[in-house]
C-alpha cells in the first residue's frame, strides 16, 4: 500500500546521509518526526504500527548493547556462565 511505503522511505530518508543536508535523523528523532506528521501527511494507524515496531527494536538494540558494555566490564578472573 503506499500509504505504507510513504512511511518508510521517509523514515529511510531521514536516517540516511543525502547529498542535499549533513548529517542525519538519529532514530529517535526520525520516529519522532513521523509521530509529529501523523494524521497530517501519514496515516495516523501506520505510524503507530510502525512507531510500536521501531520502539521494540530499539529497546532490543539498547539492551544488547548494555549487555555487551556489561560483558567487557567483566574483570578476566570471573568465568561467565
Amino acid at each position: 500500500d503506499a500509504r505504507i511505503m510513504a512511511v518508510a522511505d521517509s523514515y529511510d530518508a531521514m536516517t540516511s546521509l543525502r547529498p542535499y543536508r549533513q548529517g542525519k535523523f538519529t532514530l529517535e528523532q526520525a520516529l519522532a518526526e513521523l509521530k509529529h506528521c501523523a494524521g497530517a501527511q501519514f496515516d495516523p494507524k501506520i505510524i503507530e504500527v510502525f512507531a510500536t515496531l521501531s520502539e521494540r527494536q530499539l529497546a532490543k538494540r539498547a539492551n544488547l548493547n548494555e549487555a555487551r558494555a556489561n560483558k567487557q566490564s567483566l574483570s578476566p578472573d570471573i568465568e561467565e556462565a
